[in-house]
């Protein structure tokens, strides 16, 4: 099966493959807007499971959602892009008030082999709220319950 690519993938897929990576965050949107960091889009017709992260190896990653986006599928994105361990990973989310919560999902590390020491490359799954807001700690609940393995 061929794997799927978040809209706008291509520029970065292609900048990683000739060992490029851009300065700070990568946004992906599971919502629709403009950022200012260089942003891949996630559809609602997309096939969560056929995603393919690997371009985020390595690098800081912020989500961007909204309560029009399914928990479920947060938690599926989220995940996935965890399992290809990027350098930190952050939820964002906006409600329909106009406030943003902020969740801090993990943080990978990355250390190169030295001698006869072999590279680690890992991903701590430990989301924790930035703010505090009760939107923030039930978001943390979901993100928790679906730890990756």
């Amino acid at each position: 099966m061929r794997p799927w690519y978040a809209s706008n993938a291509r520029a970065l897929l292609e900048s990683r493959q000739i060992g490029m990576r851009p300065e700070g965050y990568v946004t992906v949107a599971m919502v629709s807007g403009q950022f200012d960091a260089p942003t891949l889009y996630v559809r609602d017709d997309m096939p969560l499971e056929r995603m393919d992260w690997r371009m985020l190896a390595g690098l800081p990653v912020v989500i961007e959602a909204s309560p029009a986006v399914a928990l479920n599928r947060i938690v599926r994105v989220c995940r996935d892009i965890a399992k290809v361990q990027p350098e930190d990973l952050r939820l964002h989310f906006a409600t329909p008030d106009g406030d943003l919560h902020q969740l801090q999902i993990g943080v990978g590390t990355h250390l190169p082999a030295v001698a006869d020491v072999p590279a680690l490359h890992a991903f701590l799954w430990t989301p924790f709220t930035l703010r505090g807001t009760g939107v923030e700690h039930r978001l943390k609940g979901a993100l928790s319950r679906h730890a990756p393995a």
